[in-house]
C-alpha cells in the first residue's frame, strides 16, 4: 500500500498539481470515503476537495455512488480507482499508437482527449489546436477511431462505481426473495445476472453514436458511412481496453515474426484484421469468428506476401495453409480440422504464450541459461519433477542442477512440495519434486514489476526536483563569479565598481550540468515505459 501511495503521489503532482495530488493520496490511502473525511485528512478547505474531487472524475480516476444510510441521509461515497491512476504512465504509447494508426489526425484526437479527460467532437473541433488540421479529416477520423472502439462514449452514468451499482442491485434481488428463497429462486437469480452480463457484451450500440453501425468501417467516404456519425455534443473518452489489446497483438506479432519470420507476422496481421473486423460489425460478441486459407489469400496480394516460392496465384492458397499450420503450432491460431477454418488464440491463452517467453528471457538473463533450461523442462513436463528427474530431462549434472533449482525456490520462481512415502508422512519418509506454478508465479512477477515502475517514477520525481535545485544554483553561483570578476577588473582599471551592472552567464556554462540530468531523466522515462510494456503480459 505504501508504494501505491508514493506512486500516487509522483504520478500526478506533475498532472494536476499538489491540491488534487492530496485528495488522490487520502483516497489511496484511507479507502472509500464521503466528502467530510476526505477534507478532514487532506486539510483542505471543502471548496478546494470539490473542485479536485471534479478534476478526477472527469478524468475517470474517480467513481462515486450514492448509498443510503441509516439515519436516512443520503451520503456520496468517492472511491480512487488505482488502475486508472497507473495506466497514466501509458500515455506516450497511447498517443503513439493512434498516431501510426490514424495519422496526425490521431495524434490530435488521442492528445486533446487525455489531456481534457473527455471532450465530445464539437468542443474537439473548436479547440485552438484543431486550426492547423482539416476540420473533414479530424471528424472522419474522430468517427473512425469510435466505431474501432478506441473511443466510448460517456453518459451521466459513466462516472458511477460499477461495482457499487451491481451490488446494490444484486441486494436488491436478493431481498425480493424473502429470507428462505428456494434453489429454483437461486437459480433464476443467477440466469438473470448471467443474462444481463451478456447483454452489456453483446449491445452493439455505442453510446454517443446516432445510430446503430449496420456495415463495416472500411467504407470510408461513402453514404454508408453517415451511418457511424455521432453526435456533436455527446462526450467520449479513450478506451485504455481498447488500446491494451492493440498493444498485445503487436507483441504477438513481433513474437511470430522471431519464432517463424517476416512473412508469418505479416499474414497474422492480416487475419487479426480480418477477424477485428467481423468482430466489429458482428450483431453479438459471443460468435467465434473464423477464417479459412482461400480467404485470407483472397484478401492478401501477392505483392504483400514476401514468398519468394510462390511462381501462381493457384498456389497462393496453399503456401498461404501452410503457413497458418505454423501459427496453429507455436498456439498463436487455433484450427478446427474438421472444418478447415482457423481463429485466433484467446486473449488469455496469447498472454500466457507471452509471458512464458518474458519468464525464460527474464530467468536467464539472471540465473543463467542452465536455470532457463530447468524452467523450460519442468513448463514442459507438466510443472512436477524430481532433482534426479531434472537432471536427467535437462541432461546436467545432478550437483549444478540442484543448485539452480534452490535459487529458483529462493526467488519464488519453483516452489519445493512434500510427497510422503508411507501412511504416517513422516519427514524422514519423504521426499521432495519440484513444481512450477505459472499463475503464482506471473503474480510474483506482477509485484516486482509493479514495485519497479513505482521505484522508477518516484526517482524519476527526485531527479526532476534535484535538477531543477541545481541548475538555478549553479546559475546562481556563475553569476556571482562573473560579478566578482567583473568588479576586479574595474578595479585594476580604475573604475568605480559600483558601476558595474549585473553579468549574463552564457547559456554554454550550464550546458553541461543540464544535459546530465536531461539524460537522467529520458533513462529512467525509458525504463518506466520498458517495464510497462512488460507490465502490460501480466495485468
Amino acid at each position: 500500500m505504501a508504494h501505491v501511495v508514493r506512486s500516487v503521489r509522483d504520478i500526478l503532482t506533475p498532472h494536476f498539481g499538489e491540491q488534487v495530488m492530496t485528495v488522490a493520496c487520502s483516497l489511496a490511502l484511507r479507502g472509500r470515503q464521503p466528502l467530510p473525511p476526505i477534507v478532514r485528512h487532506s486539510k483542505l478547505p471543502g471548496s478546494v476537495v470539490r473542485m479536485a474531487l471534479l478534476i478526477l472524475i472527469q478524468h475517470g480516476l474517480v467513481v462515486h455512488f450514492d448509498q443510503t444510510e441509516r439515519s436516512g441521509r443520503i451520503a456520496t461515497y468517492y472511491t480512487l480507482l488505482t488502475d486508472r491512476v497507473f495506466l497514466r504512465l501509458r500515455f506516450p504509447r497511447y498517443i503513439h499508437a493512434a498516431k501510426s494508426m490514424f495519422k496526425e489526425e490521431g495524434h490530435h484526437i488521442a492528445t486533446a482527449i487525455l489531456l481534457h479527460g473527455r471532450l465530445s467532437l464539437k468542443d474537439l473541433l473548436a479547440h485552438p489546436d484543431s486550426v492547423f488540421l482539416d476540420s473533414a479529416k479530424l471528424r472522419d477520423t474522430f468517427v473512425h477511431m469510435v466505431h474501432q472502439r478506441f473511443l466510448l462514449g460517456g453518459d451521466s452514468k459513466a462516472s458511477l462505481s460499477k461495482l457499487d451499482v451491481q451490488l446494490h442491485k444484486e441486494s436488491e434481488q436478493v431481498a425480493a426473495l424473502g429470507l428462505m428463497p428456494s434453489a429454483k429462486d437461486m437459480k433464476q437469480l443467477q440466469a438473470s445476472r448471467e443474462a444481463q452480463m451478456q447483454e452489456e457484451l453483446d449491445n452493439p450500440v455505442m453510446v454517443g453514436m446516432k445510430r446503430k453501425p449496420g456495415t463495416s468501417s472500411n467504407e470510408y467516404g461513402t453514404k454508408a458511412y453517415k451511418a457511424f456519425d455521432v453526435d456533436m455534443d455527446a462526450k467520449f473518452t479513450v478506451n485504455f481496453a481498447r488500446f491494451d489489446t492493440y498493444f498485445l497483438r503487436e507483441a504477438v506479432i513481433t513474437y511470430t515474426t522471431v519464432k517463424i519470420n517476416v512473412t508469418a507476422g505479416d499474414l497474422l496481421r492480416q487475419i487479426m484484421t480480418m477477424i477485428d473486423t467481423a468482430t466489429l460489425t458482428a450483431s453479438t460478441s459471443t460468435t467465434t469468428h473464423t477464417v479459412t486459407p482461400a480467404q485470407v489469400a483472397h484478401q492478401l496480394p501477392v505483392t504483400d506476401l514476401p514468398m519468394d516460392y510462390v511462381e501462381f496465384q493457384a498456389d497462393l492458397p496453399q503456401k498461404v495453409a501452410d503457413y497458418m499450420d505454423l501459427l496453429d503450432g507455436i498456439d498463436v491460431l487455433v484450427k478446427d480440422t474438421n472444418k478447415d477454418v482457423y481463429a485466433v488464440a484467446s486473449p488469455t491463452q496469447l498472454k500466457t504464450l507471452l509471458q512464458q517467453q518474458y519468464l525464460v528471457r527474464h530467468i536467464e538473463s539472471r540465473f543463467g541459461k542452465y536455470a532457463a533450461r530447468i524452467w523450460r523442462a519442468l513448463h514442459v513436463k507438466g510443472g512436477k519433477l524430481e532433482e534426479k528427474q531434472i537432471a536427467t530431462v535437462t541432461m546436467l549434472p545432478v550437483n549444478e542442477a540442484r543448485s539452480h533449482c534452490y535459487a529458483l525456490v529462493q526467488e519464488g520462481f519453483l516452489e519445493m512440495i512434500p510427497v510422503a512415502k508411507s501412511a504416517d508422512r513422516a519427514p524422514t519418509r519423504s521426499f521432495y519434486v519440484l513444481a512450477l506454478d505459472h499463475a503464482k508465479t506471473a503474480r510474483n512477477v506482477h509485484a516486482a514489476l509493479h514495485q519497479a515502475t513505482c521505484n522508477a517514477a518516484e526517482r524519476l520525481a527526485i531527479v526532476s526536483n534535484v535538477a531543477e535545485t541545481e541548475l538555478g544554483a549553479s546559475l546562481e553561483a556563475r553569476k556571482r563569479a562573473a560579478r566578482r570578476q567583473a568588479v576586479i577588473h574595474a578595479m585594476a582599471g580604475g573604475e568605480d565598481p559600483s558601476a558595474v551592472e549585473e553579468v549574463m552567464v552564457e547559456s554554454d556554462e550550464l550546458d553541461d550540468v543540464h544535459e546530465k540530468y536531461e539524460t537522467a531523466q529520458a533513462q529512467l522515462r525509458a525504463a518506466i515505459l520498458r517495464m510497462d510494456r512488460d507490465l502490460l503480459l501480466f495485468e
